[in-house]
């Protein structure tokens, strides 16, 4: 590859001439971002300087020939008129430029970008901004992100007022992590925002760049629930923020809005994405760990020292003794061995022919997790929450995972899904009446969440049964290891899988869910089918050996 600097004298060549221009960012000994930078700078000094600038338009980052605007400012920070125009080189975002500047400069870049939470190419341009003060003459580095961007008017209100542009850009962006709230407690950055590159390695400023981009990322997907492409929702979003934080705070409602974006980031899948991607571009960098700065959970931990980061626990507590912590580990109740019969019972007037016939079943002793997986235990595990009803919480069950999925979330806890056998054993713990409190369906108020909103239920919400289970009717729906079948004819009567050649795609369901309004499906014998893998989503329990 030619080198930057050829391009620049070959571009400034066909100018014809030199003109003051502008940069933005900050001076900087390396790309990583790890140098002090314009924020700490002294003041203009009246002095003009000639400046070799590189850097780089990152929101993911943009892609090569996006454009660069630079800005000659008056010391209030009003642009002077003297514009000048540059592009990326590479997928890496980067640019690079000459110019003479006396004061503050403004950047500007616009183009497609990465998106690291979609995994994606954009599908319309992104602008982002920043302001940046060379510190010197001669080659100095500056980054475009969204911190710079988000912090650009509250900037210029201080700026207005009397504050030193240093001192303003210090507090704009102190400002910014008050009001976002998505780091652990007392972190702070050893750079400004134009000293932070995600393309630069990895470091906490990298990082803290990482989760504020990637937060504000998910709060546009979550807006085009609403309507509208993310690419609109997310210029949207970012300039209604900067002009929200004009006066150092935001409004109540972009900060729920932030609330529920933090919950929600997948920060496994988004490293795994970026990775990927710093591949396809050649970038040979690691990837900025955000695990080391987000707290998700907002309890003063970042989440690679939480045992549990999307439920609050300062405390850490695990009397448990698990892999994590206490609130999201789950309790296990074991389960006696027994024979009952399994089936739709004679005294039940809706059987279905899948429920029949009613056969006797020796089931030996295992262990079964008191609770439906929650939305909190799953993230905690595998690193996201699918749920379809996020807003009920993490103590919530994880109701929108298909059978495969389930699966392998057991088996990452030393345990797997129970068998069907298993699963209307431990239902019914002893009883043989059409629903596992009685015949009567009124007796379920008592014991299972249905008939209700789709907003779905706190776990531990009913009584649970004569084992100790909760909701094993009601709530969340559960997967069982069980492939489907037509009928109970040939069905196992040792407690185990029915598993055979037919390699059948569908696995069995079990339990009903909180908004069947059918009290049927709350039977116990009651039966339904998922396609394994596939588009299908449920929730589930474990079971394990005792």
């Amino acid at each position: 590859m030619k080198s930057r600097w050829l391009l620049v004298i070959v571009s400034l060549a066909m100018m014809g001439s030199i003109h003051a221009g502008c940069g933005g960012g900050t001076a900087n000994e390396a790309d990583s971002g790890g140098a002090p930078d314009g924020a700490d700078a002294t003041e203009e000094d009246g002095a003009t300087k000639q400046v070799m600038l590189h850097g780089a338009v990152q929101k993911g980052p943009f892609v090569v020939g996006s454009s660069v605007q630079v800005s000659l400012l008056n010391p209030n920070l009003t642009p002077t008129g003297q514009v000048f125009n540059t592009q990326t080189i590479n997928d890496r975002g980067e640019f690079d430029i000459s110019f003479q500047a006396v004061g503050p400069v403004a950047l500007e870049g616009a183009g497609y970008y990465y998106n690291e939470v979609t995994g994606q190419l954009s599908s319309s341009n992104l602008t982002l901004r920043a302001f940046f003060v060379p510190t010197q003459g001669g080659a100095q580095s500056a980054y475009i992100n969204m911190v710079t961007h988000l912090t650009t008017e509250r900037i210029k209100a201080l700026v207005a007022s009397g504050t030193s542009f240093s001192a303003a850009v210090a507090q704009a962006e102190t400002e910014l992590r008050t009001e976002l709230a998505i780091t652990y407690a007392g972190f702070n950055p050893t750079v400004s925002g134009v000293g932070m590159n995600v393309v630069g390695g990895d470091n906490d400023n990298n990082a803290y760049l990482m989760a504020v981009s990637s937060v504000f990322i998910q709060t546009a997907v979550n807006r085009t629930a609403s309507g509208g492409s993310l690419e609109s929702n997310l210029q949207e979003l970012l300039n209604t923020a900067t002009f929200d934080l004009a006066d150092g705070t935001f409004a109540g409602p972009l900060k729920q809005e932030i609330t529920a974006a933090l919950l929600a980031v997948d920060v496994r899948l988004v490293t795994q994405q970026f990775t990927k991607r710093l591949s396809q571009i050649g970038a040979v960098v690691a990837v900025p760990d955000m695990n080391r700065v987000i707290d998700q959970d907002r309890d003063g931990l970042p989440n690679s020292s939480d045992n549990c980061p999307i439920t609050p626990n300062p405390g850490q507590e695990n009397v448990k003794g698990g892999a994590y912590g206490d609130v999201c580990s789950p309790t296990w109740i074991l389960i006696p061995a027994g024979t009952s019969m399994m089936g739709c019972v004679p005294q039940d007037p809706n059987c279905n022919a899948n429920e029949k016939p009613q056969h006797s079943v020796s089931v030996p002793a295992f262990k079964m997790t008191a609770t439906e997986v929650t939305q909190e235990q799953y993230h905690t595990v595998i690193g996201n929450n699918p749920s379809n009803m996020p807003d009920c919480g993490g103590n919530c069950p994880e109701e929108n995972v298909n059978w495969t999925n389930a699966k392998a979330f057991c088996e990452a806890l030393g345990g797997r899904l129970a068998t069907e056998a298993e699963w209307e054993y431990a239902a019914r713990a002893g009883t043989t009446t059409i629903y596992t409190c009685g015949d009567d369906p009124s007796c379920l108020a008592s014991i299972a969440w249905f008939n209700t909103d789709a907003t779905g239920h706190e776990v531990k919400g009913k009584a649970p049964n004569a084992f100790g289970l909760y909701d094993m009717l009601g709530n969340a729906s559960e997967w069982v290891e069980d492939m489907e079948h037509a009928d109970y004819a040939g069905a196992p009567a040792d407690g185990s899988a029915w598993e055979d050649a037919t390699n059948s795609p569908f696995r069995m369901i079990r339990g009903g869910k909180s908004h069947d309004f059918d009290v049927n499906m709350l039977r116990a014998s009651a039966r339904s089918s998922g396609l394994n893998g596939g588009g299908a989503a449920s929730g589930f329990r474990c079971a394990k050996s005792p």
